[in-house]
C-alpha cells in the first residue's frame, strides 16, 4: 500500500514537474525483493496546454546500480593505505591490495596470489591458530609476527573477519 500511494504521489506531482523527466526509486516486488528502476516520464498535452496523459517506461537496474557500489568498493580497497588480503576457506590467497604487495615488500601480487597465505607470517603455526579463530568465531584480532619476501621481520596489528553469504554459511 505504501509503494502504490507513493507513485500516486509522485504522479500527482507531475503537473509541477518539467517533462520529459528520469529519475530511479526501490521498489518491492511481490515475492519481497527490492529493485531499482530506472524511470522515464513524459507527458502528451493536450489543445489547452495541460497534460492529457503520462507516458512511461521504467527498467529494472538492480544489478548495474550493485556492480557499480561494487566497482565503488574495490577502488576504496585498492586506494587504501591498509594492506588488505583475501584467502579461501583452505587459505589460499584470493586477492592483496597494492598497500599489502608494497609492505611485504613483493614486486606485484603475483607473487602472493594462489600460496598460502601462511607465507605472510614468521610464525606459520600461529598464523594458522589465528586463522582457525575466525573460522571458529567470525574473527580476530591481535598482533601479527609476519616476515616480507626478502625475509625482514615485522610486528603488525591484524584484523580478520570471516565472509558468510546470506544464508550465514562462510
Amino acid at each position: 500500500e505504501e509503494q502504490r500511494n507513493r507513485v500516486s504521489a509522485s504522479f500527482a506531482s507531475q503537473h509541477s514537474q518539467p517533462m520529459p523527466r528520469s529519475y530511479e526509486s526501490n521498489y518491492v516486488t511481490k515475492d519481497g525483493r527490492e529493485r531499482r528502476i530506472a524511470w522515464q516520464i513524459g507527458a502528451a498535452y493536450g489543445d489547452d496546454g495541460s497534460p492529457a496523459y503520462y507516458i512511461g517506461a521504467g527498467m529494472d537496474i538492480t544489478e548495474r546500480h550493485e556492480l557499480e557500489e561494487l566497482r565503488i568498493k574495490d577502488q576504496v580497497i585498492k586506494a587504501s593505505l591498509v594492506p588488505i588480503g583475501i584467502s579461501n576457506l583452505n587459505g589460499k590467497i584470493l586477492y592483496v591490495n597494492p598497500a599489502l604487495v608494497r609492505r611485504w615488500g613483493f614486486d606485484d601480487d603475483s607473487e602472493i596470489l594462489g600460496h598460502d597465505y601462511t607465507i605472510l607470517f614468521q610464525e606459520p603455526d600461529l598464523a594458522r591458530a589465528a586463522f582457525a579463530e575466525v573460522y571458529r568465531t567470525g574473527s580476530w584480532t591481535g598482533n601479527a609476527d609476519c616476515i616480507t619476501r626478502s625475509g625482514k621481520h615485522f610486528v603488525s596489528f591484524a584484523a580478520a573477519s570471516l565472509v558468510t553469504n546470506s544464508a550465514g554459511k562462510p
